[in-house]
């Protein structure tokens, strides 16, 4: 029997109008030493008979069932466990190969210590919304210049570039490295399992060629990770991501490139943040998450603090109702708390905000209780102080005014 070269494994899920051009591009480079591991997730359309019959023309394809729908990391682990070719490269069944590379040459070219291969890609659109929403962007390639790095060398440079794409279908991998290390997908990281991937594979490697060439297509569909919406499920994946990532980079003790994990931590970040505000908007409790562990709820919160230094915890769910249908939003505390609470609520696009005092300080713009309280629109008073002294005494000023359903972020609801 002929040695394997390389292993592709192509998760597949209701995919059947599109595994065939995903085949076929791969089959019209004429890779030497191939397998084809076809992975099904348990589809419920036709894509089982699509592969199947690719399956009988061509004996390097196999056709491998999880048994029912599990994901693609699990999809992707299930291909890996099945490989036996020296190196692995996982695709996308949506996605197909660029007809310009020649991944013959690429896996010629690896260094005997390079553990894997980073390459740049193009994108393919599906329809003008969808290149309008992720930009007029058709190659994806790096600043630095191809050639060798260390893991933690090329992690770095690409955690300094301003547009980063942690992709596994970016990478061709050592079984033996991946073997070795226990480098996986981790399932409950689903669906942005590839994130946590490429940071473990890259920082983790001896050495990585980084080949300039656009070797994959990538298409942005509507029904695509990418393009999918938010929900909590990627919420919790994100902050998965961000948890392992650290705890994965401090034991394996990595003594330098301390900003690669600080720039990481950043880049989930940008995602999770603004998540926080269309998650309210589904009447998601974000404040109290579900599905998740005690240690994870905690880093959930310290993540949405980070902006609140003065702040104890956001809106509830039912808060911000009451406040995404009011006319006016009054900040009662004018002080570093008033003004975190004015951030949290302008990063919600809540923006119908006043400031008050209990007697006021119109030098400053604030109003007093009794003037704001005069206001005609339906409101919502915010109160705005950690301090006990101040807030008996706030407290007691609203109760003598009889005003009730306050929201107080340092309690319950103050009534």
């Amino acid at each position: 029997m002929v040695d394997v070269i390389l292993s592709i494994i192509i998760p597949a899920y209701n995919v059947s109008s599109l595994v065939s051009r995903c085949l076929d591009s791969i089959i019209s480079q004429q890779i030497k030493d191939l397998e084809i591991l076809c992975v099904d997730d348990g589809s419920t359309d036709d894509t089982v008979d699509v592969i199947a019959q690719y399956c009988e023309k061509y004996d390097y394809i196999r056709l491998i069932s999880c048994g029912g729908n599990h994901g693609q990391a699990y999809a992707r682990n299930k291909g890996l466990e099945y490989a036996v070719g020296q190196y692995v490269y996982f695709v996308d069944a949506d996605d197909y190969l660029s007809k310009a590379s020649c991944i013959n040459r690429l896996i010629e070219s690896i260094a005997d210590d390079s553990d894997g291969i980073y390459f740049d890609f193009s994108f393919e659109y599906e329809n003008e919304k969808i290149e309008k929403e992720y930009g007029n962007r058709f190659h994806i390639s790096q600043s630095f210049p191809e050639g060798r790095y260390s893991g933690i060398e090329l992690m770095g440079r690409l955690m300094s570039e301003e547009e980063i794409w942690l992709s596994a279908w970016r990478e061709i991998w050592s079984v033996q490295y991946l073997r070795e290390k226990g480098i996986c997908f981790r399932e409950d990281t689903s669906p942005h399992e590839d994130l946590l991937f490429s940071f473990t594979a890259i920082s983790r490697a001896n050495r990585v060629q980084y080949i300039k060439e656009p070797i994959y297509t990538y298409c942005l569909r509507s029904g695509s990770s990418t393009a999918g919406t938010i929900d909590s499920k990627r919420h919790i994946a994100h902050l998965r991501c961000l948890i392992y990532g650290m705890q994965i980079w401090h034991s394996y003790g990595f003594n330098s490139g301390g900003n690669i994990l600080i720039e990481y931590v950043c880049y989930i970040k940008k995602f999770m943040k603004p998540a926080m505000c269309v998650l309210l908007n589904k009447g998601v409790d974000v404040w109290n998450m579900q599905n998740i562990s005690e240690w994870e709820r905690s880093v959930l919160r310290l993540t949405y603090l980070e902006e609140y230094p003065h702040l104890k915890r956001i809106f509830l769910v039912d808060e911000y109702k009451r406040l995404r249908n009011s006319e006016c939003i009054v900040i009662y505390g004018a002080g570093r708390v008033g003004h975190d609470i004015a951030r949290l609520l302008a990063n919600l696009s809540l923006d119908n905000v006043i400031f008050a005092s209990t007697y006021g300080d119109e030098r400053n713009g604030v109003m007093s209780l009794d003037h704001a309280l005069d206001k005609k629109e339906n409101k919502v008073i915010v109160l705005a102080s950690s301090k006990r002294c101040d807030r008996t005494e706030m407290i007691n000023a609203l109760k003598e005014r009889h005003v009730e359903g306050v929201i107080d972020l340092f309690s319950e609801v103050v009534k």
